[in-house]
């Protein structure tokens, strides 16, 4: 249950926002290149799913009938 509600949810996306900062000043030393829009299409993607699971935790509590 806590995997599935992180009661730190700011602090999941800064560290995986870092993450992925990381992979992209990594990846000129593999043979690759980094590609900073990546890392901006990876933070709105965690920004989306991080609201996303906000709204829909509130709706159930909202809506909760006991």
């Amino acid at each position: 249950a806590a995997l599935a509600r992180p009661k730190h949810l700011w602090a999941v996306f800064l560290f995986y926002l870092a993450w992925s900062g990381g992979i992209e000043l990594i990846q000129p030393y593999v043979n690759r290149y980094g590609e900073w829009l990546d890392f901006v299409a990876n933070g709105m993607g965690m920004l989306i799913t991080i609201l996303g699971m906000v709204f829909i935790t509130r709706s159930k509590h909202h809506h909760r009938v006991d």
